[in-house]
């Protein structure tokens, strides 16, 4: 076989490198086609990433690049209207309504069909003119009140110009006349008085030198007064054990042995009835993501005074700031002003846990993706305790009356009562769940028993209070707080695993 030669053997070095370099192009563009099948964009933008710095100009017959980009301009588009409609949720929540107008059209306009856009807009909208509304009968009262305490005529007012001078000048002669009358009198008084002076003054002149003061009359200083706090008697007792804390009757309750929906099960611990939520899927959130859960217990009402007492009664919770903890007439009202650790330490106490964003979710509103608990109707009376007509917030909807301005005793509402029987899953107090608070949820979030982010600064809330309008008190709206921090209109419930 003939030797070949230096430039045979210099191609054929370079014909190699150039497979090599096709078959790596090809292999890149098999993982390309693969995350894009997977739906896994970025993956596709950092494949062809590599495949150009390899050769700028590889055909891409498949155009999968560009669907890659299409499909990550609309995530971004997404998360940016995530951000916006969330800033207009707590621009809702705070009462800046014109803030939450703005923020809403600029959703409405990068996506008319984005969640309930139109619906929250619509609210938003009818909330910003009845406030510019009552603005503008603020100022026409105050107006027609100026007008009221103005002079009756303009003649009227310039007599009353041209008096004051008149009236000035008057006043000062008047001060004048007086006054040297006083003077006038004052002499007289001196000169006929003036012999007497002069003996007075004689007869008890201070002689030069002066004797010291004897010491019985040097005065010792008294010592510091000392005062003893008292205890303050006012203060509520805290309740024992003994208290009560009866949610529902007992004989409106069903033990069941075969678990389902309505199986009842009674904490040994504290006495709370918790209802059973079945294992399987359910839409979550505004957007209806799919999510499944295995099967769990869940406190049928939020945790009480009464039944909080028993954990401090025990030594292992601290007692709540609040006036009306230690108070037995309201033993049967949702515990509040208790921060997430001490909503943890109670769960733990009582053999059970807090449940997750997911677990709470699902315990209100079921499987069929509802608006509250009791449905897609709106809102009556009877069904929850939130900003009606006897709260005293600028959002509150006066056409309705449930009946209480704040709080309510737990299970007061059962027209309201969810799919499994828990109630108080809208209104009265917000809820603790066990999750650290996002704003956004990502789109790969996992839809298998989610346990929400691993890390944050807020501990999420659930389910709005008395003091939210209708938009806060919709099972799948979400806030977030710093969990060491404590309200008014904070409590919680507990759950457990099956």
């Amino acid at each position: 076989m003939a030797k070949k030669s230096i430039w045979e053997t210099y191609r054929d070095q370079a014909l190699k490198k150039e497979i090599a370099r096709l078959d790596e192009l090809a292999g890149l563009y098999d993982q390309a086609r693969q995350f894009h099948q997977q739906g896994q964009w970025q993956a596709v933008r950092e494949v062809f990433a590599r495949i150009k710095t390899v050769k700028p100009d590889y055909p891409d017959p498949e155009k999968l690049m560009a669907s890659a980009e299409k499909e990550i301009a609309a995530q971004e588009k997404q998360a940016k209207l995530e951000a916006i409609y969330t800033s207009a949720q707590e621009a809702i929540f705070n009462g800046r309504w014109l803030e939450a107008q703005r923020l809403l059209r600029q959703v409405e306009k990068g996506d008319p069909q984005f969640h309930d856009i139109t619906q929250l807009l619509a609210y938003v909208d009818a909330s910003v003119e009845a406030k510019r509304q009552a603005a503008q009968k603020k100022r026409e009262a105050r107006l027609a009140a100026q007008q009221v305490a103005k002079p009756g005529s303009t003649a009227e007012a310039e007599a009353a110009s041209s008096a004051q001078p008149e009236t000035r000048l008057f006043q000062q002669w008047l001060g004048i006349i007086i006054g040297l009358g006083l003077l006038g009198v004052l002499t007289w008084i001196f000169f006929t008085t003036l012999p007497y002076w002069s003996i007075y003054i004689m007869a008890t002149a201070t002689p030069t030198a002066s004797k010291a003061a004897p010491s019985a009359m040097v005065i010792p200083s008294s010592p510091s007064a000392t005062f003893t706090s008292q205890p303050n008697t006012s203060t509520p007792i805290p309740l024992t054990p003994n208290s009560t804390a009866t949610i529902i009757p007992t004989n409106t309750i069903t033990i069941t042995t075969t678990l389902g929906v309505g199986s009842i099960q009674i904490s040994p611990k504290d006495g709370m009835q918790m209802v059973y939520i079945p294992e399987g899927k359910f839409l979550m959130g505004a957007e209806q993501r799919k999510i499944y859960l295995n099967a769990y217990w869940i406190d049928r009402t939020e945790v009480t005074n009464a039944m909080f007492a028993q954990c401090v009664f025990a030594g292992i919770c601290n007692s709540p700031k609040s006036k009306d903890y230690g108070v037995s007439l309201y033993g049967n009202y949702p515990v509040i002003w208790v921060s997430w650790y001490q909503a943890e330490t109670y769960c733990q106490w009582a053999r059970r846990r807090l449940p997750t964003e997911a677990e709470w979710e699902k315990a209100a509103r079921g499987v069929d993706g509802r608006i509250y608990p009791w449905g897609n109707d709106p809102i009556v009376g009877n069904q929850l305790n939130f900003c009606d007509k006897n709260c005293n917030r600028e959002w509150r909807n006066s056409s309705i009356d449930d009946g209480y301005s704040e709080l309510a005793p737990v299970g007061s509402y059962p027209s309201g009562a969810s799919p499994y029987g828990a109630l108080d899953m809208s209104g009265n107090v917000l809820e603790w769940v066990a999750d650290w608070f996002q704003k956004i949820i990502p789109a790969n979030a996992p839809i298998r028993n989610p346990l929400g982010p691993p890390s944050g600064t807020k501990r999420a809330l659930r389910g709005g209070s008395f003091n939210n309008n209708e938009f806060y008190v919709r099972v799948f709206a979400r806030s977030g707080n710093e969990p060491n921090l404590t309200y008014g209109n904070v409590g919680f419930r507990c759950a457990k695993s099956q």
